[in-house]
């Protein structure tokens, strides 16, 4: 009899469920710090270059975080990486909200949240992965969901607690949020269906289930010497830098134009909340008509937006 059919559910779906919660909570939270951009000029002074270093500081550190984080998860599996993710997190959040000196910022977002956002992707993604030889790249778009979600969001709700509270508080309520999520669901991961006495999803029907190609397992060494390999190093280094260049700057710039925080915040939700069809469809797409022909589709519309972004001066053109 076929394994899943005698669990009324596969516990893959459990791990894809509390990653995409737990996405959520973390890519929410990351997305939602030029929110805070306004408060901490307004009651400090310091320009925008000296908070946004802070993000930089963190996005160079992350990259480099992550080369660790899935050192640990390939060791100890991704509870452990998630739970060492949390940590960090609520630490630096609250770090953040006793923040009062610049080496403060630099020290609480800059290092530790972003040794708390190593983990996600690196951990929850290759798990998901494991847990599906069918339906893997629809199961880790799901997942990706929860970025969309969380931005779509937290950047709000963020918003309406610096206004009702103050951004201290904010980000001492982050930093539960990211306690009773990130840290109660990371208690459901396991590393791969062995743990559960069970088959990967589709596994049974062959290697080629789905599409996919038989699995070739390369040392660390020998992927460094791929071209594939410093290929995707080198795109994902350009998408990252523009996509999170505007995250950070988009609200901090639609102030600067007349919004309000909240306005500027719901600009943020915005991309969060399309970007949830976006990663549906290409999950779907990619189970179709492959990977590769998925990202290009992907690499082009974000192409025309970010060249649409250079002339956007109105609000309407920051939604569009």
């Amino acid at each position: 009899m076929n394994t899943h059919t005698r669990n009324r559910v596969f516990y893959g779906y459990v791990i894809v469920a509390a990653s995409l919660l737990i996405l959520v909570v973390m890519h929410g939270t990351s997305a939602s710090f030029g929110v805070f951009f306004s408060p901490l000029q307004t009651e400090f002074g310091w320009s925008r270059a000296t908070i946004s270093g802070a993000a930089s500081l963190a996005f160079l550190l992350l990259g480099l975080f992550s080369i660790a984080a899935g050192r640990v998860t390939d060791r100890f599996g991704p509870r452990v990486t998630m739970t060492i993710s949390s940590i960090a997190l609520v630490s630096g959040y609250l770090l953040l909200s006793r923040t009062h000196a610049v080496w403060q910022l630099y020290l609480s977002y800059g290092i530790v949240v972003a040794l708390g956002n190593s983990g996600g992707d690196m951990a929850l993604l290759p798990t998901v992965a494991r847990w599906f030889v069918r339906r893997r790249t629809l199961m880790s778009s799901l997942v990706k969901v929860g970025t969309g979600i969380g931005m779509f969001v937290i950047p709000i709700l963020s918003a309406w607690l610096i206004v009702s509270f103050g951004w201290r508080a904010a980000y001492a309520v982050l930093a539960v949020l990211v306690a009773v999520v990130v840290f109660a669901f990371s208690r459901l991961l396991k590393r791969d269906p062995s743990e559960m006495g069970v088959h990967a999803f589709g596994e049974e029907e062959g290697a080629n289930a789905g599409g996919w190609e038989q699995r070739v397992d390369l040392s660390f060494r020998e992927v460094l010497r791929t071209q594939q390999f410093w290929v995707l190093c080198a795109a994902y280094f350009l998408v990252w830098y523009a996509t999170q260049s505007a995250m950070v700057h988009i609200a901090p710039h639609g102030i600067d134009t007349g919004l309000s925080v909240g306005q500027a915040a719901g600009v943020v939700s915005a991309i969060g909340g399309v970007s949830i069809a976006g990663r549906l469809s290409m999950g779907v797409a990619g189970d179709r008509i492959g990977t590769r022909r998925a990202v290009v589709v992907c690499f082009v519309v974000l192409l025309a937006a970010l060249t649409w972004l250079q002339f956007a001066n109105e609000t309407w053109m920051l939604y569009v």
